[in-house]
C-alpha cells in the first residue's frame, strides 16, 4: 500500500523588529530571507511562518554559542500562520520548524543567523579653544562643543575648572522630541569676570548623555554593620 502524508511546506515567511522605546524608531516588517539577520540589542522580534496547510504550533530554536538552546512555541494567528515574539538579547543561530493540523511536523527546518547590535557610547569633542591656548585677560573665550551618537543624544555638560579646582558643570539639555544624533553648543566665558590672576590654568571637560536610560548610583557606607549599599535610581536625588 502507498499512503500520502502531506507535511506543512513553507510559503513565506516575515520578522518584523521593534527597536526599544528610547530610540524613537518606529517598528519595521519585512519579508525573512534566512540570511543575517540585525537588530539592536533590547528590539523585539516578531516571527510569522505561512504555510500551505493549517498549523496547530510552529519551533524556535535559538543556539548560541557557549549557552543551552533555547526553545520557543509558535502560536497560531491565522489558520495557516504561527508566530512568536522574543527579546533580541544575543547572537546566534535561530532554527524554525512547522506542525500541522494532523500532528505532522515539517520535513525541513529554515535557519537564519541573529546578529546582535550594541548601542555605542556617544562622541564628543572640544573644537575650540585649541589643546593649549594662551589667552589675555580680558578676552572673551568662546568654547564650542560638538557631539554625535548613533541613536540620539539628550545631554551636554561642559566641565571647567580654575588650577585644578572644578566647580559645577554647564549642562544643555536637548530636546526631547526626534532623536538628535548631532549637536553643537556654544559657550562664551568672560574672562575679566572670573577673578583670574596671570599664569591661571583653566581645564575644559566635555561629556555627552545618549538616549538610553541614564542612571544614578550612590554607595552607602554602613560603618556599624560594615557594609556597603548600593543605591541606582533613574530619577537622580542618590547623592
Amino acid at each position: 500500500d502507498i499512503r500520502l502524508i502531506l507535511t506543512p511546506q513553507l510559503e513565506s515567511a516575515s520578522v518584523r523588529i521593534e527597536p526599544p522605546s528610547y530610540t524613537r524608531e518606529r517598528p519595521r516588517e519585512r519579508p525573512l530571507h534566512f540570511k543575517t539577520l540585525r537588530a539592536l540589542e533590547g528590539s523585539r522580534l516578531t516571527f510569522s511562518l505561512v504555510s500551505n496547510r493549517p498549523l496547530s504550533a510552529g519551533h524556535v530554536e535559538m543556539l548560541q554559542t557557549g549557552a543551552d538552546t533555547q526553545r520557543i512555541t509558535m502560536v497560531p494567528s491565522a489558520e495557516k500562520t504561527v508566530t512568536c515574539t522574543f527579546p533580541a538579547e544575543c547572537s546566534g543561530t535561530i532554527s524554525f520548524s512547522m506542525i500541522d493540523e494532523s500532528g505532522i511536523a515539517s520535513t525541513e527546518r529554515w535557519e537564519t543567523a541573529l546578529s546582535i547590535m550594541h548601542d555605542l557610547p556617544p562622541n564628543i569633542a572640544i573644537r575650540s579653544p585649541g589643546e593649549r591656548s594662551i589667552a589675555a585677560m580680558t578676552y572673551e573665550l568662546k568654547i564650542n562643543i560638538q557631539a554625535g551618537d548613533d541613536y540620539g543624544l539628550s545631554v551636554i555638560r561642559r566641565h571647567g575648572g580654575t588650577n585644578g579646582s572644578y566647580g559645577e558643570p554647564v549642562t544643555w539639555e536637548l530636546p526631547a522630541g526626534e532623536a538628535q544624533r548631532a549637536a553643537e553648543v556654544e559657550h562664551t566665558l568672560k574672562l575679566w569676570e572670573l577673578g583670574l590672576t596671570s599664569g591661571d590654568e583653566l581645564t575644559f571637560h566635555a561629556e555627552a548623555v545618549d538616549i538610553a536610560k541614564e542612571f544614578y548610583v550612590a554607595i552607602l557606607v554602613d560603618r556599624a554593620r560594615r557594609t556597603n549599599t548600593l543605591i541606582a535610581s533613574a530619577e537622580g536625588g542618590v547623592e
